[in-house]
């Protein structure tokens, strides 16, 4: 989770709405965190250095990587019409996106971070 920047505490009481685009690489890796394009932020001076703290907390996460799987279906051994299982012919790790709105909360000298995915 994000540190609240000393200088979001100092300005308590304070809160921001920040909405991201995190890209997370094939490798697993946060290759990138920008202002998401579909969700807007209500950080309005903050949003910088709001985001900068996004991004120093992601460049310690990894996930396993996405998989962009080939598949064939496999052999319909009870007559049935349809293949009994389906064959992975081949998986590849592929880089993902996905966008999260992080709240940032100060008062009375102490700050706080939630996390939560944008409504559609």
């Amino acid at each position: 989770m994000p540190k609240v920047p000393p200088a979001f505490i100092a300005a308590a009481p304070v809160r921001a709405q920040v909405a991201v685009r995190i890209t997370i690489g094939a490798d697993g890796r946060v290759e990138r965190v920008e202002s998401s394009p579909l969700h807007p932020s209500d950080a309005g001076k903050w949003v910088e250095l709001l985001i900068g703290a996004i991004r120093k907390a992601a460049a310690g996460w990894s996930f396993y990587p996405a998989m962009e799987r080939e598949l064939s279906d496999g052999p319909d051994t009870d007559g049935d019409g349809k293949p009994d299982w389906i064959n992975v012919v081949e998986a590849k790790p592929v880089s993902v996106f996905f966008d999260a709105v992080f709240t940032f909360s100060a008062e009375k000298g102490r700050g706080t971070v939630d996390t939560s995915l944008p409504s559609p």
